[in-house]
């Protein structure tokens, strides 16, 4: 349902998103987390109509828009319905290297 690209990175991150369609539920959300779980930064205002393939490009920054540090990060998708368990999640790794 997603591609993160390339896997090891320096300025930014392209998020693939594919094949979720119009039965993906209600909710879709793609969150950055780092090696403690701590949410780094969250991609807001996603619906599956919106997701016919989608790219999103993450340039290394925070939700308060300062840059984190190099490391590993995890992207987490998840993707169900409004209140409840989601459907799908699947999470991928990434290296942010300066």
């Amino acid at each position: 349902m997603f591609d993160v690209y390339p896997s090891i990175f320096s300025e930014q991150l392209n998020i693939r998103l594919q094949g979720l369609g119009h039965g993906a539920g209600d909710k879709v959300l793609l969150n950055i987390y780092d090696v403690t779980g701590r949410l780094v930064k969250s991609f807001s205002r996603l619906t599956p109509d919106a997701l016919r393939p989608m790219l999103i490009t993450w340039y290394g920054n925070d939700n308060q828009g300062r840059q984190v540090s190099c490391g590993v990060y995890f992207i987490r998708l998840a993707v169900g319905s409004v209140g409840e368990t989601p459907d799908y999640i699947e999470t991928k790794k990434a290296i942010l290297l300066k």
